[in-house]
């Protein structure tokens, strides 16, 4: 695996760094990154072996295996913890601006609703509401 590496949840390839593509292959879903799609000349084509394949299934019984440790009984608390600390922190005058674009947007749709007892046609206001 040593032409293999993962960045940002993305698999890319070692040799020439780029992400890895997804396809079938035998019946497999495989990784793969071909060195013909490379531009001509480019320095990783000295090192690239013509394609590069990962098969998807050991990838992704590792990956299954991490997540489920993670959430496993006696690690659950722990991890809750760790992704609420990761959480970026919620900045007070946010909240009254959120808050108050909220309360606008309640209110218009209150009036289209209103609008829509009394008699005006529903499929005139959909532009409306869906901007809303």
């Amino acid at each position: 695996m040593k032409h293999v590496y993962l960045f940002r949840g993305l698999i890319g390839c070692g040799a020439c760094e780029r992400k890895m593509e997804g396809g079938p292959r035998k019946y497999r879903m495989y990784y793969r990154c071909p060195a013909r799609t490379l531009a001509p000349g480019a320095p990783a084509l000295l090192a690239h072996p013509p394609t590069i394949y990962l098969r998807k299934e050991p990838l992704r019984d590792v990956a299954n295996g991490w997540i489920g440790g993670l959430f496993d009984q006696q690690k659950i608390e722990q991890t809750v913890s760790q992704l609420v600390g990761a959480q970026p922190a919620v900045r007070a005058e946010g909240d009254g601006v959120a808050s108050k674009q909220l309360e606008e947007v309640e209110a218009k749709l209150r009036r289209f609703q209103d609008a829509i007892a009394a008699g005006v046609d529903p499929t005139a206001l959909v532009e409306s509401i869906n901007e809303a």
